[in-house]
C-alpha cells in the first residue's frame, strides 16, 4: 500500500509540474526612456484583434490593428485608453486598456506542453504548446497558471522550481520602484527608492497582508511596484485610490493589516508618500 502511495504521488507530480519558466516583468524599457526620455511600459494584445485610433474615443480615426500576442510600448493614459507605440517612427495609437496586459510577466514553455479548460489540469484540453512559445501569464496559485492563448486564455502547469507567492518574501528589500501615471498628463513615470529606512518600512508595511482571493477588490488599479527581494524580483499593481491593495499573480491582498490606523487610508497614503507621492490632495 505504501508503494502505491509514493507511485501516486510521483505521477501527481508529474501531472501538474513542466519543464518551463516564469520570465518576470519587465518594468520600464531603459532603451526607450534612454533616447526619449519617457517612462514606457511593455504590453501586449490579449484579444483577438484589437483597433488601434488616432485619439482616445470609439469613433476616432481607425489607424491600426493589433492582434492577439502583438506587443507594443505604452507610457499614457487617458481613461479607459491607453497609447500604444509600435513601431519606430510611427505616431502612438490609443487602444482600450481592457483588452491589454500592461508590464506582463510571462511563461516559457521548454517542452511539448498540454493546455486546459480547468484549472485543476484535468477534462478538456484546450491546446498542445510546442517547446519555444512565451505567453503571457495572467494568473498562478498552488496548482496551475493561467496564460493568454490565441485570444482567449488556458491552464498550464507550474514550472518544476515554481514557488508560490508568499508576502513573507516582501519583508526584506534592496529596492523598490514605484511606476504610475500623473494625474495631470496622464504620462507613466518612475520613483526609486534605494534607501534602507524607507525600504525597511515599506517592506513592513506589504509583508504585513490579509488575502482577498482572485482579483476581488473594485478598487482603481494602474500603479506598478517592482520590487528586488534576496528571493528574486516581484511586480505588484497597486491600487490608486485610498484602498490599500495590492494585486500579483491575479490574487487581491489587504496590505499593512497590523499597522493601519484610523483616518482615510493612512497606511496607503504612507505607502506612495515614501516615493514622494501624493495622490489625494
Amino acid at each position: 500500500m505504501k508503494k502505491r502511495w509514493i507511485l501516486l504521488l510521483v505521477l501527481l507530480c508529474a501531472a501538474s509540474c513542466a519543464s518551463a519558466q516564469i520570465l518576470p516583468p519587465k518594468g520600464v524599457n531603459e532603451s526607450f526612456q534612454d533616447f526619449s526620455g519617457i517612462a514606457a511600459l511593455p504590453a501586449v494584445t490579449m484579444c483577438e484583434s484589437l483597433t488601434g485610433r488616432a485619439a482616445p474615443q470609439d469613433g476616432a480615426q481607425v489607424v491600426y490593428t493589433f492582434y492577439n500576442g502583438d506587443t507594443f510600448l505604452t507610457w499614457e493614459r487617458s481613461g479607459e485608453w491607453i497609447n500604444a507605440y509600435y513601431s519606430d517612427g510611427a505616431d502612438p495609437v490609443w487602444v482600450r486598456s481592457e483588452y491589454v496586459l500592461i508590464n506582463p510577466a510571462y511563461y516559457a514553455v521548454e517542452e511539448t506542453t498540454p493546455a486546459y479548460a480547468h484549472p485543476l489540469l484535468t477534462g478538456v484540453r484546450v491546446g498542445l504548446l510546442e517547446a519555444g512559445e512565451t505567453l503571457p501569464l495572467i494568473a498562478a496559485d498552488d496548482v496551475s497558471c493561467l496564460v493568454g492563448l490565441r485570444g482567449a486564455a488556458a491552464w498550464l502547469p507550474l514550472p518544476e522550481d515554481w514557488q508560490a507567492f508568499s508576502p513573507a518574501a516582501l519583508s526584506s528589500l534592496s529596492r523598490a520602484s514605484l511606476i504610475l501615471a500623473d494625474p495631470d498628463t496622464g504620462r507613466f513615470y518612475e520613483r526609486t527608492l534605494t534607501d534602507a529606512a524607507s525600504l525597511q518600512q515599506l517592506a513592513a508595511m506589504l509583508s504585513s497582508t490579509e488575502s482577498r482571493g482572485t482579483t476581488m477588490a473594485g478598487c482603481p488599479f494602474g500603479a506598478y511596484l517592482q520590487l528586488e527581494t534576496p528571493s528574486g524580483a516581484y511586480c505588484l499593481e497597486l491600487a490608486t485610490d485610498s484602498c490599500c491593495i495590492f494585486r500579483i499573480w491575479g490574487q487581491d491582498y489587504a496590505y499593512a493589516r497590523n499597522l493601519s490606523q484610523s483616518g482615510d487610508a493612512p497606511d496607503n497614503i504612507a505607502l506612495y508618500g515614501l516615493f514622494g507621492v501624493a495622490l489625494w490632495e
